[in-house]
């Protein structure tokens, strides 16, 4: 959270780093307003040369290009709703890392708020035609049937937007969480009536449009709902809890259930408890070890359903009195901690509990690891060395290199771009400057700047072609000056690449090898599109090749950026692997009151008595270092575990 009395240049910087962190949502809200904007354009110009019956001329135009913005939109948001198609995808390391996968539901929010506008746009235009055609024209001729023995536009427009405004209603966070959710569950189902009559309602000359918008997205949606369907109706297992527990001090209630599948820590279950509810189900992260009988859950009271659960817990006697409907496991960031040796969990108030299922996994590793398969600190630094300083030339020995675990991959490369540390000759001095400047150019921000600036080409080049026919020589000017700075940028990269890694570097793999190419193939495509640019105002028909360049060179740097920075997560780092077993577990947990951590005592305290009954049989000597953090209060006096620090405040991340 950014306070505003803060100073400007740190406001500046926390703003910066806001948005690296969701440049990626901004780009793809960007990509969805330029299309927006260019279909909008396209339907108003369009309608704009059509004769109007009415009081105005731009009414109908407007809503015309409205109305076409919102059959994209309407076709678009069911993508991001597509559940087990992105489970599909996200198997495959390649598409994890191209598909936003973190950002679907976000995307779906977004797009719903351009439909909303729009309907209020292109509704309230077009009965403002209608009411002032009718008034020179005909009544029957204006409000009468539009399709050949059909239903009539305006009939099918007022129904949709009232089952629009009923679904967007109840979705509304502050109104849906003081309902039941099965007001929310049915009202968000009127969705297949509101389909059926928009298929009816989107049309163009008596003729109906929308199918064709509709078809692709629809079948997936339509596909992916009959597979979950018949597999949450053939995978879904109930059980009765074995134990029922709630902590006031948290709010948090424990539940305990057997075992009914096999799962990976970190990864989390949906729970349902006809009790409480017969169609609310949740998802909640399993916080108990893959190798226990039991599933434990740690679940927060929060709404309805999760107060309702906590009410049990403090009133039945038996908690095997209720049924628990489990389905899963899905899949979560934190199940690929264990490809690593040395692991780094933060978390806050109920966040913490993949971690919990992830230190006892880690127990359960080291009690069963042999002794001769443990990897030293000194093999683990010269590992990590020789995939990761192998641009750097001028080391020669690698067995000199002396890495810790406390210190991070930054704190290594800010040693490396020194430019100033004595005892460098030239030519060292010069290969860690152009390895900074290397860094700045393929930082996240300037590769968003790349998009965004072919996204402004397209945008410019569609406006031109609608309204100017393709002939505004100022538009084409800008165009032609923005894709030669692109090509200058892309230059300069590739040859500062060169430069660092050597051309051999490139020949070692096929990925190498791909991405010695990656900079000429986006090259070669700013090539095409300044070529096609020049080419249009000559030959119109060139027009839809420059299109397509952009078209292509803007998807080729999407993929190029997802891959990139991608490739720098913890998935696809060269010694991402499964390890056998992790070396060091630190966990930095922040709550606002010692109440807060009430919950997580059982736990820690299992943990740290099993850490002290294990120790001699660890054959890794794996090392637990708890911090826990209290930011409004006092931290507790004293300190029950051997591997627990209590602090006041909040964690310094300098340190």
């Amino acid at each position: 959270m950014i306070h505003p009395s803060q100073p400007p240049l740190l406001r500046v910087h926390k703003w910066y780093r806001s948005f690296q962190n969701d440049a990626l949502y901004y780009t793809l809200c960007l990509t969805i307003i330029v299309v927006n904007i260019s279909l909008f354009c396209y339907g108003l110009w369009f309608q704009i040369h059509a004769p109007v019956l009415g009081i105005s001329d731009y009414l109908l135009p407007i809503g015309r290009g409205f109305g076409l913005t919102l059959e994209l939109n309407c076709a678009l948001i069911l993508i991001p709703m597509c559940h087990h198609w992105m489970t599909l995808l996200r198997r495959w390391s390649f598409f994890a890392l191209i598909v936003p996968f973190s950002y679907l539901h976000s995307i779906h929010i977004f797009i719903s708020r351009l439909i909303g506008l729009g309907v209020l746009v292109h509704g309230g235009l077009q009965i403002a035609h209608f009411i002032s055609a009718s008034i020179i024209a005909s009544p029957q001729k204006v409000w009468g049937p539009s399709i050949r023995g059909g239903i009539s536009v305006f009939t099918t427009g007022v129904l949709c937007t009232i089952v629009l405004a009923v679904m967007i209603f109840f979705a509304v966070k502050k109104i849906r969480s003081r309902l039941r959710y099965e007001v929310f569950f049915f009202s968000h189902h009127l969705y297949v009536i509101f389909y059926a009559l928009l298929l009816l309602h989107g049309q163009r000359g008596g003729h109906l449009e929308f199918w064709k918008w509709f078809i692709g997205p629809g079948f997936l949606y339509v596909t992916d709902r009959i597979y979950r369907l018949i597999v949450g109706s053939c995978w879904t297992r109930h059980v009765s809890p074995i134990s029922l527990k709630y902590y006031p001090n948290s709010k948090v209630t424990r539940l305990e259930i057997p075992r009914v599948f096999n799962y990976k820590p970190g990864q989390y279950a949906e729970l349902r408890i006809p009790q409480i509810s017969s169609l609310q189900k949740h998802p909640f992260t399993i916080a108990s070890s893959p190798e226990d009988d039991s599933m434990v859950f740690f679940i927060k009271s929060y709404g309805r359903w999760t107060s309702q659960l906590a009410a049990y817990a403090e009133e039945l006697a038996d908690p095997t009195e209720l049924t628990v409907f489990v389905s899963g496991p899905y899949g979560a960031p934190a199940q690929f901690s264990f490809h690593f040796d040395h692991l780094l969990f933060i978390g806050a108030g109920i966040g913490a509990t993949p971690f919990v299922s992830a230190m006892k996994h880690a127990m359960k590793l080291c009690e069963e690891m042999e002794p001769e398969s443990v990897q030293t600190d000194h093999e683990i630094a010269v590992d990590w060395a020789k995939h990761h300083m192998q641009t750097i030339d001028w080391i020669d020995d690698h067995s000199d290199i002396e890495l810790y675990r406390s210190e991070s991959i930054d704190s290594d490369l800010s040693s490396v771009f020194d430019v100033l540390t004595p005892g460098l000759n030239p030519y060292q001095r010069v290969h860690r400057a152009v390895l900074k400047l290397h860094d700045r150019f393929t930082s996240i921000v300037v590769y968003i700047a790349e998009i965004w600036l072919v996204l402004l080409c397209i945008l410019l080049e569609a406006l031109n072609s609608i309204f100017l026919n393709g002939s505004g020589n100022g538009i084409t000017i800008t165009v032609f000056v923005l894709l030669l700075v692109l090509l200058v940028f892309l230059v300069v990269e590739y040859c500062m690449e060169i430069f660092i890694h050597g051309i051999r570097h490139y020949f070692r793999s096929f990925k190498g090898f791909f991405s010695l190419l990656d900079v000429p193939i986006c090259g070669a495509l700013v090539v095409l599109a300044i070529i096609s640019e020049v080419e249009a105002n000559i030959n119109p028909s060139i027009e839809a090749l420059m299109f397509v360049s952009l078209a292509v060179l803007f998807c080729y740097l999407f993929v190029r950026l997802t891959l990139r920075v991608g490739s720098k997560n913890v998935l696809q780092i060269p010694h991402g692997r499964k390890v056998a077993c992790v070396r060091s577990i630190d966990f930095v947990w922040v709550n606002s009151t010692n109440g807060d951590t009430e919950w997580m005592l059982d736990p820690l305290r299992n943990l740290d008595n099993h850490k002290k009954t294990c120790k001699s049989q660890c054959a890794s000597g794996l090392t637990l270092n708890h911090q826990l953090y209290v930011t409004r209060e006092e931290p507790a006096s004293e300190e029950p575990f051997e591997s627990v620090h209590f602090h006041q405040g909040r964690p310094d991340w300098d340190k």
